[in-house]
């Protein structure tokens, strides 16, 4: 067993990247409940708004471009955010806040869903500022280097 795994105080697998009761004061309390509130009804917007953006773009024919579909897929990827990794993000803060022993499962799912997302945004970020580089830099054949396929 891994040294930092001392009597339910941590996930050996995570090591230091577990909460651990000592960490809870008075303080850090209020801060984890505003936290949960606000990402409780941040869940509901991001939901909300990130499905009206796919919705649009797929049954607007009009807004069937390249650049919108780019952006149709980072609303999809942040999507998924708002459905797995803020729900996961707020459940591991109730339970930090009540102080209850760390599950480690909870846990390692939320140390995936924290940086797995958050790649897949920035990948999406990174393609749609080459695209519009290329819309900029060579207007005229952008139409037959970018493509949907």
């Amino acid at each position: 067993m891994n040294s930092s795994y001392q009597g339910g105080q941590g996930c050996p697998y995570l090591k230091d990247f577990v909460w651990r009761k000592t960490y809870l004061t008075e303080h850090k309390y209020r801060n984890l409940v505003a936290l949960i509130c606000f990402d409780s009804l941040a869940i509901i917007v991001i939901v909300l708004l990130n499905a009206l953006v796919i919705f649009a773009v797929k049954t607007k024919r009009s807004l069937q471009s390249n650049s919108n579909i780019l952006l149709a897929c980072l609303a999809g990827s942040d999507l998924f955010t708002g459905m797995v990794g803020l729900p996961v993000a707020v459940a591991v803060n109730v339970k930090r806040a009540f102080a209850i022993e760390p599950f480690c499962a909870l846990e390692a799912v939320h140390f995936i869903t924290l940086y797995g997302p958050s790649y897949v945004s920035m990948d999406h970020l990174v393609v749609i500022s080459v695209d519009r580089y290329i819309a900029i830099k060579d207007a005229l054949r952008y139409r037959v280097i970018v493509t949907k396929q």
